[in-house]
Parts: structure tokens; sequence; C-alpha cells
């Protein structure tokens, strides 16, 4: 059954890392691995590099601050692939 939550794509071949949020996190995943999510997570699984997937399960009320404590602790957003600092709002 699936859950709100936030997720963290580690790119261990890079070192960079990913953080989402999602109310439905495992539809989420499965849609950044196939194609239907961040186009250069995506670029980077189908070309061969080694990711690790996090889920940090919690209640939609808390999705917000804990993507942005996530991005902030896993330093995405400058050194990643997250295209901002956590700006809210959920798929």
């Amino acid at each position: 059954m699936d859950q709100s939550g936030c997720y963290v794509f580690l790119n261990q071949t890079k070192n960079i890392y990913y953080v989402g949020q999602s109310k439905n996190v495992l539809k989420r995943i499965n849609q950044h691995l196939n194609a239907k999510g961040n186009g250069d997570v995506y670029a980077d699984l189908k070309y061969g590099d080694k990711f690790i997937i996090f889920i940090v399960k919690c209640a939609e009320y808390e999705l917000n601050i804990t993507e942005k404590i996530l991005i902030k602790e896993f330093n995405s957003y400058s050194n990643g692939y997250n295209k901002n600092s956590g700006i809210g709002g959920y798929y």
C-alpha cells in the first residue's frame, strides 16, 4: 500500500543526490524510473550509473518541511539534481 513520504536518490557513481516528495511515494519513485520524473536522474540511470533509493515516510502535512531539510542535508540543490531548495508542492 502506497503512502506519503520523501525519497532520496543517491547516484553512487557521481556521489550526488536528488530529493523529492509525494503523497504516493512508491508510485512517484516508479515514475522517475520510467522517464516520467527528473530527466537528469533518468538519463544517468539509463546510461548505467548506480543508484540507491531511500524513503522517508511522513504525513502529508510534513512533506514540504521534510523535503527542505533533506535537500539541505544532502546538498542536492547546490551540488545535485534538485532545481530548487524545496519550494513545496507534491505529486
